[in-house]
């Protein structure tokens, strides 16, 4: 990846603004927090704010972002602790590394892309890293069998017969690698195909609509200007009321939810975090009695100017509720077994 301005990354970046990008900083904080020390801690908070330009990018040297808590925080860090922190936070999913180069091929400052909240995986830290004790097996049997005729007397192998095996080797994952990458294309066609299907027959649609309420109108009056057909690579952006919400949320929770905030993003964003927690404590009973719950203590506390983020404080209260709930149901079943 070349080298330039955090601005060439803006396509990379997966937030909205810069509001999105803090929300769901701060619902990472409520898993993370505790996994990293004081230092890395430092070093993740200053990475955050140089990720404020282009919400959830940063594209700047270590030395810098080192020299930051150095000159801004009480306690600076060294070097070694940025990259213990990154290597922390890579492997729980809360953000990307990725290798940048300039133009004559040298390597240069790495450009860090943060995600969205997702459960984190705690036990990728604890995994230990793998070998390739299965390949070194292998050679070694093979150079084995090479050595040893069938009588059991060793013989010297010949540098044509390493050759050979080593030829063998590198054709096999030549072909492995040409079959992933045949897949690969053709997936990414059918899916191309698909897409392109889909904007035809939507764009068919919307004009046989407006034939329909043209005929069913009348005559169209001139003053009312030219019509105007939806066409496939149109792209209106406009704010989606409580009526375009998802099937998948519930109907009782999208009653309650749209009293306050009539949008459907919100209001999908809201039931993501309900499913998130849910899934977290391993709840797959009745869950829209707790977050129905847990959002009116939310519109309680908000009455009163005492929430800053929403989603993070709606995310807290669940958390806590599911907490309660998964252990007064494993005491259920202890009784009852």
């Amino acid at each position: 990846m070349k080298s330039g301005n955090v601005e060439n990354f803006k396509d990379m970046s997966n937030f909205r603004d810069i509001h999105d990008f803090n929300n769901q900083i701060e619902q990472w904080m409520v898993e993370l927090k505790t996994q990293f020390t004081k230092s890395e801690l430092a070093a993740l908070k200053r990475l955050i704010r140089f990720s404020a330009k282009v919400a959830g990018i940063c594209h700047a040297k270590i030395g810098t972002l080192v020299a930051a808590t150095h000159a801004k925080d009480a306690a600076g860090i060294s070097r070694s602790t940025f990259k213990r922190m990154a290597g922390k936070a890579r492997n729980f999913g809360l953000l990307e590394i990725h290798e940048t180069e300039r133009k004559n091929g040298s390597q240069t400052a790495n450009l860090y892309v943060f995600n969205r909240f997702e459960p984190p995986n705690m036990q990728k830290l604890n995994q230990p890293k793998t070998n390739n004790l299965s390949k070194t097996s292998k050679i070694k049997n093979i150079k084995t069998r090479n050595n040893v005729d069938c009588i059991g007397e060793p013989h010297e192998t010949s540098p044509n017969q390493i050759g050979d095996v080593k030829k063998e080797l590198n054709l096999q994952s030549e072909n492995h690698e040409q079959g992933y990458q045949r897949i690969a294309v053709q997936q990414a066609g059918d899916r191309i195909e698909i897409i392109q299907k889909g904007r035809l027959q939507f764009a068919e649609c919307q004009n046989q609509i407006a034939k329909l309420d043209a005929d069913h109108s009348g005559s169209i009056k001139q003053n009312d200007g030219p019509s105007q057909e939806v066409l496939p690579s149109g792209n209106i952006e406009m704010p989606l009321d409580s009526t375009f919400v998802s099937e998948r949320v519930p109907n009782d929770f999208t009653h309650l939810v749209k009293c306050f905030f009539n949008d459907a993003k919100t209001i999908e964003e809201y039931w993501r975090i309900v499913r998130i927690t849910a899934k977290k404590h391993k709840i797959e009973g009745d869950i829209i009695g707790t977050a129905l719950q847990a959002f009116k203590m939310l519109i309680r506390k908000m009455k009163m100017d005492r929430v800053k983020n929403p989603f993070g404080f709606y995310y807290g209260m669940l958390d806590k509720k599911f907490h309660i709930l998964h252990f007064r149901e494993l005491s259920e079943a202890f009784w009852n077994s």
